[in-house]
């Protein structure tokens, strides 16, 4: 029981310092691809922190097996390195005797991730989708990025020039439409707004000094 406790002791400092790096290294790429998104929309900063600690879910689960793997590595290197394995074989102990703690503290965690998988990373990915929707029905124009075209909605494309976050207002707005057994049109406006129906199915865009062309 001491090798077992000794084993497990050397695995758990490695497994934490693994575990650390690699949802720190997926919190770094997260947060570049997503900061830039939402940090300049007007955010509460709350929201903002709710959403990197809801993600946090996804990287705990890919990140427990790699850390497993590195600090098993870690262990049963340094312990070959000390020579304490040769120590172990030369006392005529089997080598499954080094296995066990580490199967077990496997058959732990394996236990673990599977409660986890069912009942906090199910609820973190629907609190992700619903906080989405929520930022989408009270600013939708967070949701929206200059110079970009934008097909999310149906038979038609959208791109604008700026956008203010913080007044909710579009300049430079360029409208595509592609409505089947319908002519093709482009409507062009210098600025405008876009707010969400109160019915919450609809977004309502308010165009300011632009026209409509359409061939025929």
């Amino acid at each position: 029981m001491i090798i077992y406790r000794y084993i497990i002791r050397e695995q758990f400092l490695p497994f934490i310092y693994t575990l650390s790096t690699i949802v720190f290294i997926f919190m770094t790429q997260f947060a570049v691809n997503l900061l830039p998104k939402i940090l300049y929309k007007g955010l509460d900063i709350s929201i903002i922190i709710e959403i990197f600690l809801i993600n946090m879910a996804w990287m705990i689960v890919q990140g427990v097996p790699m850390a497993v793997l590195v600090s098993t590595l870690m262990t049963f290197g340094k312990m070959s390195a000390n020579f304490e394995i040769m120590a172990i074989k030369a006392s005529d102990q089997n080598l499954f005797y080094l296995i066990t703690p580490v199967c077990s503290a496997a058959m732990f965690l394996t236990v673990s991730l599977i409660f986890f998988h069912n009942l906090i990373l199910p609820d973190a990915n629907h609190r992700y989708s619903s906080l989405l929707r929520d930022i989408a029905r009270k600013k939708p124009v967070a949701l929206i990025e200059p110079n970009i075209l934008i097909r999310d909605f149906e038979h038609y494309a959208i791109i604008v020039d700026a956008v203010d976050h913080r007044s909710g207002i579009l300049t430079g707005i360029k409208i595509f439409s592609n409505e089947p057994e319908k002519d093709s049109y482009t409507m062009v406006a210098e600025n405008g707004t876009i707010l969400l129906t109160q019915n919450g199915k609809y977004l309502q865009l308010t165009l300011f000094n632009g026209e409509t062309h359409q061939i025929n």
